[in-house]
């Protein structure tokens, strides 16, 4: 079997790297723990953001443009485009989970404002010059792809917030009352000290059976 290796991209010389993309997530990494340099320019725009998961999508999305850019952008025209199309493909997945498959006006309102200013101000920052001048190394496309929910399932509460959501509180943070009111108890009464209580007449006595496994229990009265 034919074991494929994934070709480690160049960052600071393009020409030669090649996008391919079952290894995009070399490039548009899964997990960031490094920041391009330039990623502190757009945090003005990200700090803005209220929506925390829109945020969280917002921050990878920058690192994922700038990224594309930096491998590619002096690389054959039909690898960047290759990088281009898995790029709006990982957004399209993010915009389908964040609108619930298009479902929530107001959360494609909020995200066409936030995405489609963040596309615009990276795609003037980062371009390639082509046949037709200077253009984005990765162009803004409209984004249609949408989940198509089983006619069952409810609709989704799009109003729904973090603050309404219940909470699983810890049972040790919970006060514990000190007082009890106890106007409906029953009082407890107790005998006199000099009182002794009533012996039990009866005792149970255990007598072995001539077979070993059986235990004969007696009930003996004493006078």
């Amino acid at each position: 079997m034919k074991v494929f290796h994934c070709k480690w991209p160049n960052k600071y010389d393009s020409k030669n790297n090649e996008f391919e993309y079952r290894c995009g997530t070399d490039v548009f990494e899964t997990y960031y723990k490094d920041w391009d340099p330039d990623f502190k320019n757009y945090l003005n725009h990200i700090n803005e953001i209220n929506d925390p998961i829109l945020k969280h999508i917002s921050i990878y999305f920058v690192q994922h443009y700038i990224n594309g850019y930096r491998y590619y952008h002096e690389s054959g025209s039909n690898h960047r485009n290759t990088a281009c199309q898995y790029l709006k493909h990982w957004l399209q997945e993010k915009k389908d989970l964040f609108t619930y498959g298009e479902t929530c006006q107001t959360k494609i309102d909020l995200w066409d404002k936030v995405i489609g200013n963040l596309w615009n101000v990276l795609k003037n920052q980062y371009t390639v010059q082509d046949f037709y001048g200077k253009n984005p190394w990765c162009k803004k496309t409209p984004l249609s792809e949408k989940t198509e929910y089983p006619r069952e399932l409810p609709p989704f509460n799009c109003e729904e917030s973090l603050a309404q959501e219940p909470s699983s509180a810890d049972p040790s943070s919970k006060s514990v009352p000190t007082e009890c009111n106890c106007q409906n108890v029953d009082p407890v009464l107790t005998p006199p000290l000099d009182q002794a209580p009533e012996k039990d007449l009866t005792k149970n006595i255990a007598v072995t059976s001539v077979y070993p496994n059986d235990v004969l229990v007696q009930k003996t009265r004493y006078a």
